[in-house]
């Protein structure tokens, strides 16, 4: 009755931590309570889940696809069917981390179909419509996104009052919103996070939207208000934190001051930090990550005037890409990318119809910048004619 009580205990700790986003307590208190259970015991499914889940917000991606993999199987054999969807669905965002967006996909779509038609609303498939919202997204198809988006946010009316979920909806759709030329709405997604992160007192939360938040200020091209948020949170390239346990608010940050550094014209003090995060991508197989990374790295060198580097890094990221189909990777990084594009030349064939693809794209766009953007019209006539061009071609 003792052990029965203490595991219980421990069960209900791990729990707590989870929902306090204390990833990396929830990964060691899911561990002591995993050591002594039975293989077959059915508190294993449950733990291995908060151990996923947690593995994957800390994007260490080989260990979460292991541990939910376990998670889905354990579940599955005990009939758990809400935590086989919500173990899948957090499976399917793993493989976008990795790079593998074809597979994930087809994870996400086998959440929705396997959901039970009678059952009340359930956090699998609302994290299922909210990655393929983002995947559709990606690949820059919006009306396909809308349509997981209505369905996602219909479930989160249901079951809110979850960071998780609201994560998994709403930054989506700020991102839409802000590729589609909608800032207030945009801010208004990103606010509703902020409120959520506040009611739930998490710090990484709200950390990490204020990061989205700066970024969102940077692609609008208003560089006084990102370097508020740099000099009111204390932050600075040249005094990033040496703790990597928090990785996704690490590199979010980072990426985020590397950004700012390029807009500052100090793109040079950029250049450390995003080649140490690169290998950090690599080495853990986190490939959006690692694309991303890419094309802040060939922004940074091109505002130093090494265009043969940036071309160089920009090519090889259209390779890695092409295969899983990136397009708002590219898209969303605006006139800088664009004009590298456009002087891309010695691409595969492959390469070269993705490139045209990518270029196809831009009058879709709401190109219109406020105020204070890096672009002025002329360039912008220039960039518009190149493109042009390149598309004739």
């Amino acid at each position: 009755m003792a052990t029965e009580l203490v595991g219980e205990m421990a069960v209900m700790r791990t729990i707590a931590a989870g929902f306090a986003e204390e990833h990396a307590r929830t990964i060691e208190l899911s561990g002591q309570t995993l050591a002594p259970l039975p293989a077959d015991h059915w508190r294993r499914g449950l733990m291995l889940l908060y151990r996923g889940a947690a593995l994957l917000s800390l994007q260490r991606v080989e260990d979460a696809i292991a541990t939910l993999k376990q998670a889905v199987a354990l579940n599955e054999v005990e009939g758990s069917q809400q935590l086989v969807l919500i173990a899948k669905s957090h499976l399917a965002s793993v493989y976008v981390l990795r790079g593998q967006l074809q597979k994930a996909v087809r994870l996400y779509r086998e959440v929705l179909q396997q959901k039970p038609a009678h059952d009340p609303p359930l956090v699998g498939p609302l994290l299922a419509h909210g990655g393929l919202c983002n995947l559709f997204r990606e690949w820059n198809d919006f009306p396909s996104a809308l349509v997981h988006l209505e369905a996602g946010l219909e479930l989160d009316r249901y079951i809110g009052g979850l960071l998780t979920t609201t994560w998994a909806v709403y930054l989506p759709l700020a991102r839409v919103y802000l590729a589609q030329g909608r800032r207030e709405e945009a801010f208004a997604a990103l606010f509703h996070i902020a409120e959520a992160a506040r009611i739930a007192s998490s710090a990484h939360s709200s950390a990490l939207v204020s990061a989205w938040r700066t970024r969102f200020y940077l692609a609008l091209g208003d560089v006084d208000a990102a370097a508020r948020w740099a000099n009111d949170a204390g932050l600075s390239l040249a005094a990033l934190p040496a703790d990597l346990a928090d990785l996704t608010l690490h590199e979010m940050t980072s990426m985020t001051l590397a950004r700012l550094a390029i807009a500052q014209e100090q793109a040079r003090a950029a250049l450390p930090p995003l080649e140490h995060l690169l290998t950090l991508a690599a080495k853990a197989h986190r490939t959006t990550s690692f694309l991303e990374l890419l094309l802040i790295q060939s922004q940074a060198y091109e505002a130093i005037g090494q265009r043969e580097q940036a071309l160089a890094l920009l090519k090889q990221a259209l390779q890695h890409a092409e295969p899983e189909g990136y397009m708002r990777l590219f898209l969303d990084e605006g006139a800088p990318i664009v004009k590298l594009l456009l002087n891309l030349r010695e691409t595969s064939p492959e390469q070269q119809a993705y490139l045209q693809a990518l270029l196809a794209a831009l009058p879709e766009q709401e190109t219109t910048q406020p105020a204070g953007s890096r672009e002025d019209t002329h360039q912008k006539g220039i960039l518009r004619c190149e493109r042009e061009a390149v598309l004739l071609l």
